[in-house]
Parts: C-alpha cells; structure tokens; sequence
C-alpha cells in the first residue's frame, strides 16, 4: 500500500497497517460526509473520487495514530448535518482533511 501523505522524508509512518481501517458503517458515515463536504459539480463528489479509501490509506499507511481521532469525528458525523460536524473539533479536523485529500489530488 502507497502512503498517502509522501514528504521530502517519506511517510510518515511505515506501520503497513491493514486496507479496512474503519468498519462498514464508518465507512458509510465518512462516504456521506464527504459528500456533504465537496459535493458533485463538474468535477466528481469527493465521495466519488475516493474519500474513504483515502482515509483508510492514511490511517493504514501513515497515520495509524490518527484511528480515535478519525472514530471521534465520524461518531459526530452520523446523521449530522455539515455545521454540526464543523462545530466539533474533530468534525471539522476530518472535514478538513477529506478536502486537503481531494484537493491536492490525493483521491
């Protein structure tokens, strides 16, 4: 599995960490929420451009630190509208994180 983040020292972790990171219904959580966060335009959802496989890749990859992180934001998300996830800390971390994903290419 290819890190996710590459700096100028490599990954920033190298645990080889396993691809299934997040159980199904995280899974379906991060996918809804990233399409609340950079929906379908022109250009595909970041849901449809590999938000979950992109978080699953940091966490496996290179940021498996990041897992309660990750799991705290996700229990904000469920069912939650987009500035309810931005007022938590977390919530808006992972927010963030899905569209510095999606916008540098990395989905």
């Amino acid at each position: 599995m290819e890190p996710a983040f590459l700096g100028k020292n490599g990954p920033a972790s190298t645990n080889p960490g396993g691809p299934e990171m997040l159980t199904e219904s995280q899974q379906q959580v991060l996918e809804q929420l990233a399409e609340l966060v950079i929906p379908a335009d022109d250009y595909p959802s970041a849901g449809e451009a590999g938000a979950v496989a992109f978080v699953q890749r940091v966490l496996a990859v290179d940021r498996p630190d990041w897992q309660p992180r990750v799991e705290r934001a996700l229990a904000v998300a469920a069912g939650a509208a987009l500035d309810e996830v931005l007022a938590d800390a977390d919530g808006a971390w992972l927010v963030r994180l899905i569209a510095q994903g999606y916008y540098a290419g990395e989905l």
